[in-house]
């Protein structure tokens, strides 16, 4: 498991597979992102798993994820992204958005 920073971890990227050589790109990785390449004989990508924390303006968030983007070009990048938004749909009794 993959996790980064000192306080409170709200992501993390779990492999599940001996056969991958993982390895967490710790200049892009903080408490709310983190970010691994991933390698085996046949492929090399990058995994990014991040949560946009719904109480900070949403363009840090963007921002921390073009980073990420700039990093990795050219290369295969997967994306995970929590939000935790809110809504009636799903019959959140709050009704935040």
């Amino acid at each position: 498991m993959y996790t980064s920073a000192d306080g409170r971890k709200r992501t993390a990227i779990v492999i599940n597979n001996d056969q991958l050589d993982v390895t967490l790109i710790t200049q892009l990785s903080n408490e709310d992102c983190v970010a691994v390449e991933v390698c085996s004989e046949a492929v090399k990508f990058y995994s990014v798993s991040m949560h946009f924390n719904s109480q900070r303006d949403i363009e840090e968030d963007i921002r921390q994820l073009e980073k990420v983007m700039d990093y990795t070009k050219r290369n295969g990048l997967i994306i995970d992204v929590d939000r935790n938004a809110g809504s009636k749909m799903w019959h959140n009794r709050a009704g935040k958005a």
